[in-house]
């Protein structure tokens, strides 16, 4: 399938739809449209290697084909701003104000708005489950 005036194949590996809209294409990159008022939409400068994305209310979160992650828009809850040298994700989630990255070693990172507790991740949690490793699915069983 070609797309738009630049002729380039966009075959969609995640997307994402709230009140904005981000889409990771078989390239690598985002492209991202819809409610902009808190800088979710606004896609930073040359993201490559993407191969997840999610967002929340007002922010947005990829994952690298590194492992790494990458975040943008709002940031009220610290929902936009990823721990520092998280490395190492097979996959990525978002609520509405809070992010989580689960690693290959099957440790859970998250970070965020907390006040129900969503981003306290169960100190037992890694003994409890065993995740599954699918290409970009994780299956808990």
């Amino acid at each position: 399938m070609r797309g738009g005036a630049s002729g380039f194949v966009a075959i969609c590996i995640a997307i994402l739809v709230s009140v904005h809209a981000n889409l990771a294409t078989a390239q690598g990159t985002v492209v991202a449209w819809g409610y902009n008022l808190n800088g979710q939409s606004t896609v930073p400068t040359n993201p490559s290697g993407v191969v997840a994305i999610d967002g929340g209310e007002s922010h947005s979160l990829a994952l690298k084909l590194d492992g790494t992650v990458i975040a943008w828009g709002g940031n009220s809850y610290g929902q936009a701003t990823v721990p520092t040298n998280l490395t190492g994700v097979i996959a990525i989630a978002s609520g509405d104000y809070h992010c989580l990255a689960l690693k290959e070693d099957g440790h859970v990172i998250a970070w965020g708005y907390n006040l129900q507790g969503q981003s306290t991740v169960p100190m037992n949690l890694e003994r409890e489950s065993s995740p599954l490793r699918r290409g970009f699915i994780t299956v808990w069983r």
